[in-house]
């Protein structure tokens, strides 16, 4: 069997693997969303969606970048057989992710209950209580980056997309045969039980599958040179998530809970299109930091376009069905939530271009060109903040998602650019070859 050969075979049996864990995931989330809208409404809703547009925010910057240096630098230790390395970066990793989440979640939590929570206390309390998401959603992240790194991605999803909602809908199970009223607060409080216990299965599937070697090597730490390659990283996971989630933190500040929680329903339904990309990415971005060790360009193009256009050519009727099917599928969730068919559709498009464009974040990130990728989302955190604002302030929460579309459409044109600038590399569905130039540098 050739390598490009068993190379293909571990990427879609990976894949589909990791595929079945999201959409179980999802098939759980759309339960638990069901549950939450019909017993919260929009309003209460709206609250519950506000602290975890927070958590989402603070859990990309919570990890400090280093759950991108575990899967790039594990992947490659795995190659050069480092063991001794491997062991103290994951060690290091977690204690520097811990403390740094803790002092981030404090502060960040501070600033949102200025912005959001001001005139509703409801939204104050549910903010807080949801706290200790973030130092969980920062470990969480590491953990999968080391089982991304160590080519176990399945194992990685497992607790988050299986065992969490599993724990939260019985727990919701429970509250409802003891006819306990639901409210925003308590919901958040079954969350962070739920996220508690998925932490504690990870830590023990992760143990499990450590290497024999690694566990036996002695640890060897380069802080500097992590530090180093991390700060970039935090600048801009930092700018990244903020740029993902300032659509509801503005509408909350601008409009308000209830058109937090219609729209938080859109952005819900539009993220079923990411299941098959998010599946892949998992196993795609390993085998890239891999290939390119080995300076392996040509095969490294092929793995890129070959798995773009597959991911595409399953997205592509997923969405066009969810935008015709819209209005029955969102009745589901109440009368008040049919509201959110427009903005569905528009948050439907931009993610459809995030597919067609690849892996050009990915491929940047594990080739070590990510200053060049914080350099650019600067400008666009900077345009997105004043465009999000103005379309909000005019259209509410069609503002919302059009901002967020346009957003993710010029995110990724200059992602694609800079790829191919920097690398010779094309990771969209348009398979562009590799400049032979940078062939010959590689």
């Amino acid at each position: 069997m050739s390598a490009e050969v068993s190379l293909r075979r571990r990427l879609v049996g990976g894949t589909m693997a990791t595929t079945a864990i999201k959409a179980a995931g999802m098939g759980f989330a759309f339960a638990i969303g069901v549950v939450l809208a019909r017993a919260l409404g929009a309003e209460g809703l709206g609250a519950y969606a506000y602290a975890m547009a927070w958590v989402n925010l603070l859990a990309l910057p919570a990890a400090a970048g280093l759950h991108t240096i575990v899967v790039r630098d594990v992947a490659a230790a795995h190659v050069r057989k480092q063991w001794g390395l491997t062991r103290g970066l994951l060690a290091w990793s977690s204690r520097a992710a811990l403390g740094f989440s803790l002092a981030l979640g404090a502060a960040a939590f501070g600033l949102a209950t200025v912005l959001g929570g001001r005139t509703d206390p409801r939204v104050v309390a549910t903010l807080w209580i949801s706290l200790p998401l973030v130092p969980l959603a920062a470990l969480t992240r590491l953990r999968q980056a080391a089982l991304q790194g160590l080519r176990h991605p399945s194992a990685g999803e497992f607790p988050e997309y299986v065992v969490e909602p599993t724990v939260f809908l019985v727990l919701l199970g429970i509250a409802a045969t003891l006819a306990f009223r639901l409210t925003a607060e308590t919901a958040m409080v079954f969350n962070v039980a739920a996220t508690f216990a998925a932490f504690l299965v990870g830590t023990r599937i992760l143990l499990s599958l450590i290497p024999r070697e690694v566990k036996e090597a002695e640890a060897k730490y380069q802080p500097r040179q992590w530090i180093a390659a991390a700060l970039p990283l935090l600048a801009f996971f930092a700018m990244s998530a903020l740029n993902q989630r300032i659509d509801i933190v503005l509408l909350q500040a601008l409009r308000g809970s209830a058109p937090v929680g219609i729209y938080s329903v859109a952005f819900a339904g539009a993220e079923l299109l990411s299941l098959v990309y998010l599946a892949a990415h998992t196993v795609v971005s390993p085998a890239i930091s891999s290939l390119y060790a080995e300076g392996q360009l040509g095969r490294l193009q092929r793995m890129l376009t070959a798995s773009s256009r597959w991911i595409f050519g399953l997205t592509l009727p997923a969405g066009l069905a969810l935008i015709v099917l819209a209005q029955p599928l969102l009745r589901i969730f109440g009368p008040e939530f049919v509201a959110a068919v427009s903005p569905l559709a528009i948050l439907c498009v931009g993610r459809l271009v995030n597919v067609a464009t690849g892996w050009n974040l990915a491929s940047l990130m594990m080739t070590g060109y990510q200053r060049e990728a914080a350099s650019l989302l600067a400008v666009m955190l900077a345009l997105n903040v004043v465009v999000s604002a103005a379309l909000i302030s005019a259209w509410g929460i069609n503002g919302a998602a059009a901002g967020s579309a346009i957003r993710m459409i010029v995110w990724n044109l200059l992602l694609s650019w800079q790829l191919r600038a920097r690398t010779g590399l094309d990771s969209s569905i348009l398979g562009l070859p590799v400049r032979p130039s940078t062939m010959m540098r590689a």
